[in-house]
């Protein structure tokens, strides 16, 4: 749930219960921030999910922020269900551990830490309260938690390591998914940006209307989605409007945890819509630039993959 943080002069507030740093955007804050204190808790709520999840998808200090549209978005937003918001709170732990036996202290005392406050942001937690019932559930009922005796805290178990490994993307996986326009204009852009720059970061690419032997289309495209270690979603549109299949795609492959790397045609950016315009896009007009800025991102965000590293030995 937002809190008020520490106001800096460039417009970011430090606050764990949003998640960590946000920017507020200068219409916010010339309003006052009337506009975010006015949201009922469930709505601020969704809007912290919303800003964790912006964390995630980018780089470790990547800052997101919060402008009307965010607020929109977190409107419209459904709340998440309860084994969504326990299996956060899961990944939240674990992602804090230094190592698989570690233990993470998770005080509610009022004032709760500020570790506490995160977790309560990761798990869309509007109350004290309502982390602890998730925390109860994990380790109770679900047994992926367990308290160390020694310092109290939190320690994922062997089983919750497993549900982790269940849910998280294919680290294994070489390969890397094309979602995008299916249409001429959109050749070259593949041909000589989007497959080479997956090639050269050492993932093999599959876009599904080049795959041989293709029976049901949308069956094809789920089971691809599931194996890749990453998907790239290129925005590029005509005339006709967005691709209803490529915002499909990217927001299945979000779901599953897998990292999704957002493209467009510098041309097309403004035609975006805003639910993923706050998402990083590696922007490119011609294919050479889109060959070498997403070879760039895969290997900023994903790292190298094997089949590189295995032809350079």
């Amino acid at each position: 749930m937002l809190g008020a943080g520490a106001l800096y002069e460039r417009g970011e507030v430090d606050s764990p219960r949003a998640g960590g740093v946000y920017r507020v955007s200068n219409f916010l804050r010339f309003n006052n921030y009337r506009r975010l204190r006015a949201l009922e808790e469930d709505v601020k709520a969704r809007l912290t999910t919303l800003l964790v999840d912006l964390r995630n998808q980018n780089e470790e200090d990547y800052v997101p922020e919060v402008k009307p549209e965010l607020i929109e978005r977190a409107h419209r937003a459904r709340p998440l269900d309860v084994d969504e918001r326990a299996e956060r709170l899961l990944r939240f732990i674990g992602k804090r551990s230094k190592s698989i036996s570690d233990a993470v202290t998770l005080d509610w005392m009022k004032p709760p830490t500020a570790v506490y406050m995160q977790a309560m942001a990761w798990s869309e937690s509007t109350s004290i309260e309502d982390t602890r019932y998730l925390l109860n559930y994990l380790e109770n009922e679900q047994r992926w938690i367990e308290i160390d005796g020694f310092s109290g805290g939190y320690r994922v178990t062997v089983a919750g390591h497993c549900r982790l490994a269940d849910v998280k993307s294919n680290h294994d996986s070489a390969q890397g998914f094309a979602a995008m326009w299916f249409d001429d204009e959109m050749n070259a852009a593949y041909d000589n940006g989007i497959e080479p720059a997956i090639r050269d970061a050492g993932y093999k690419p599959v876009r599904i209307d080049r795959k041989p032997d293709v029976n049901k289309i949308d069956d094809e495209i789920i089971a691809e989605i599931r194996r890749s270690r990453f998907l790239v979603a290129d925005f590029t549109h005509g005339t006709e409007g967005a691709r209803g299949g490529v915002y499909f795609e990217a927001g299945f492959a979000f779901g599953l945890g897998i990292p999704v790397i957002y493209t467009c045609r510098d041309d097309a950016i403004g035609e975006v819509h805003f639910d993923t315009r706050q998402y990083h896009h590696t922007m490119w007009s011609r294919p050479e630039d889109l060959r070498r800025n997403l070879k760039n991102r895969i290997l900023a965000l994903i790292g190298e993959g094997p089949i590189r590293s295995s032809a350079a030995r």
